[in-house]
């Protein structure tokens, strides 16, 4: 009995400190696509965790400007992105259950003219679009504002329509 109870607890440690051992570096995600007439020009793909972005990898598009990364991230949930191209980003969620991540993009216009394959991406790029034209109009109508060619009266209840709008 003493024998098995031993053998049970030796078992246990050994257990224990294989798993807290092992070497988990996450699991890696595939982003990968194109962007056409982008020969020679360098693509970053950018980190998005806690404050500050992270550089993971660069690469210098060939004739096809097919390109490919594959980053380690932690298991447990969606990890986000951005490809840089000339100062143009294009935002990208990632989870280690979705992958590859498909974009194609062109290299003018970089930021609004791609195409992400998955339902995810996709809807990520309309968001992205819904807040630009959102900030574009409320920038416009505070430089309306300013000019005093709107009255506060005016421009508030501009302001709120454009809210309004926006939540439907």
């Amino acid at each position: 009995m003493k024998r098995n109870t031993l053998f049970n607890i030796l078992a246990a440690i050994v257990l224990s400190l294989v798993c807290s051992c092992s070497n988990d570096k996450g699991s890696t995600v595939n982003i990968q696509g194109s962007v056409s007439d982008a020969k020679g020009e360098l693509l970053t793909l950018m980190h998005l965790s806690g404050s500050n972005p992270v550089m993971v990898d660069t690469l210098r598009l060939g004739e096809d400007g097919k390109f490919a990364f594959k980053p380690t991230v932690e298991q447990g949930g969606p990890d986000f992105f951005c490809l840089v191209l000339n100062g143009q980003t294009i935002p990208v969620v990632s989870d280690t259950l979705q992958t590859p991540v498909k974009i194609s993009a062109f290299k003018e216009k970089f930021s609004t003219s791609y195409i992400a394959e998955d339902e995810l991406n996709a809807s990520l790029k309309k968001a992205v679009a819904v807040g630009g034209d959102m900030r574009r109009k409320i920038y416009d109508l505070s430089a309306e504002r300013q000019n005093g060619k709107v009255s506060a009266i005016e421009y508030n209840a501009a302001l709120q329509k454009l809210v309004d709008d926006y939540k439907q």
